[in-house]
């Protein structure tokens, strides 16, 4: 199984948090941290900015790799 680059982080007010695995940082799409979520939120996040990773082969801008 291929490494996953963004993971769930749950933090300590219970809200989630997408983290990008390569850096240790919150994920960001336009400049927006992926922060303060709910689960099904973050949950899908995680699962689109995966797919947009697989399907382009690269990261395609910002330090999470998302636009």
């Amino acid at each position: 199984m291929a490494h996953q680059r963004y993971d769930l982080k749950q933090e300590h007010d219970g809200s989630w948090t997408v983290i990008d695995v390569a850096t240790g940082l919150p994920a960001e799409v336009d400049g927006v941290e992926l922060i303060g979520l709910d689960f099904d939120e973050a949950d899908d996040l995680v699962n689109a900015l995966t797919i947009l990773e697989d399907t382009s082969g690269k990261p395609s801008e910002g330090r999470s790799g998302c636009a």
